[in-house]
């Protein structure tokens, strides 16, 4: 299922030299064409603040869930942050996407192994100095380009996977 025209125009219609908050109605809107609002899943906008941050900074991301359980994160703006849902997710994998513009990052997390690590790993942080080591390649997928298969293939695993809780 290619993303519809409405879609891919909304991600069109970013500007050049975004701010972060352009990006939430896109993905709004993404999501709500792959979890509809008809379905059992709902999508819930969510503001966090950023850990070991100034007063202003907070991370905005979208949870997918299905029962009040979280199936499926987006996070719209890159943090170290941990997925802290993982003991609320009832599929064997909690999946979390972070999105850097329109490139996405995509992460795993084998919820019944409670000593299993994010995957990718994260990057540690240097105790002093502020470092962004993150290699870019980990967001090569464009959201209407290679993300969207791969988007998509999460999705459908998600769906297949709630369909028998």
């Amino acid at each position: 299922m290619p993303w519809s025209q409405k879609v891919i125009r909304s991600f069109q219609a970013i500007p050049q030299n975004p701010l972060e908050k352009e990006f939430y109605g896109p993905y709004n809107k993404l999501l709500h064409t792959l979890f509809p609002a008809g379905s059992d899943f709902m999508v819930v906008p969510q503001y966090m603040k950023a850990p070991n941050a100034g007063a202003a900074d907070f991370i905005f991301m979208f949870e997918v869930q299905v029962e009040r359980k979280t199936v499926f994160v987006l996070e719209i703006k890159p943090s170290s942050t941990d997925l802290v849902y993982a003991g609320r997710c009832p599929l064997p994998t909690l999946y979390g996407v972070c999105a850097v513009g329109t490139q996405l990052c995509f992460y795993a997390l084998d919820t019944g192994d409670q000593n299993a690590y994010i995957m990718p790993l994260a990057i540690p942080r240097h105790p002093t100095r502020i470092t962004d080591t993150v290699p870019a390649s980990r967001w090569s997928h464009h959201v209407l380009d290679t993300g969207e298969a791969k988007l998509l293939a999460v999705v459908d695993e998600i769906k297949q996977g709630c369909s028998v809780l």
